[in-house]
């Protein structure tokens, strides 16, 4: 065969940065090669264009989540702080509750 029919064409093993050329004997090689080349391309694409969709849907769900975490925060704050307020007034219930006994008991003496 001569070389003139021969085409260079990029080795399917090269890095798409640092292409290999390499001669192939046959043209339905180098067409299978260059076919093979452009379908890895489109499927490179087709990866980068999911995996940005896939990033993008990611980045809204985590945003909601840290937005009802907050509020999870928040409400337990809040029923942190009614829970001090409760048990203040439980504290002043039993003192009033053990003064009334106490009370009583002085009444019931006389």
């Amino acid at each position: 065969m001569s070389s003139a029919r021969r085409k260079l064409v990029p080795s399917p093993s090269a890095s798409p940065s640092g292409k290999k050329f390499r001669e192939f004997d046959s043209p339905e090689l180098a067409k299978m090669a260059e076919l093979l080349s452009q379908s890895m391309e489109q499927q490179a694409l087709l990866f980068k264009t999911e995996i940005s969709a896939l990033r993008a849907d990611l980045t809204i769900q985590i945003s909601t989540v840290q937005k009802l975490i907050s509020k999870l925060d928040l409400v337990a704050g809040e029923q942190r702080e009614q829970k001090k307020i409760l048990n203040a007034h439980d504290g002043k219930l039993e003192f009033l509750e053990r003064k009334v006994i106490s009370l009583e008991g002085r009444i019931f003496v006389l």
